[in-house]
């Protein structure tokens, strides 16, 4: 079993509709929605393999852990590591996310240092 998690601004409620969106375009099919625990069941097809997975939003002091498991048969669980990285691959991509790791890129990216020469460099 392999979990990821990312941590996001976004409401409970919009952050699951996005999900709702976001797995059946990564060709995961959903199975179970708990509205109560705010949890979607789903499964992504990788070969001939059924890859069982489970995402659950949890609330944070800072936001909101968008949580997911992924189960597979094989030894490797490439299975499971390949649906998870299409839906946080397709997480990072969404706009309609604010996630503080992106925030995080954007500002280290707009650093800069000055050096000896009284030249400046972007980090």
């Amino acid at each position: 079993m392999l979990n990821r998690s990312i941590l996001v601004k976004n409401s409970l409620e919009e952050t699951e509709l996005i999900l709702k969106e976001l797995i059946p375009t990564i060709n995961g099919k959903i199975k179970n929605i708990s509205d109560e625990e705010y949890s979607i069941e789903w499964t992504y097809l990788y070969g001939l393999q059924t890859i069982f997975c489970e995402t659950k939003l949890i609330p944070n002091k800072k936001g909101i852990e968008i949580f997911s498991t992924a189960n597979s048969d094989d030894i490797y669980k490439t299975g499971a590591e390949k649906a998870l990285n299409e839906l946080y691959d397709s997480l990072y991509i969404t706009t309609k996310l604010k996630s503080f790791e992106k925030e995080k890129k954007e500002k280290k990216q707009k650093q800069t240092f000055q050096s000896n020469n009284k030249t400046n460099y972007k980090l």
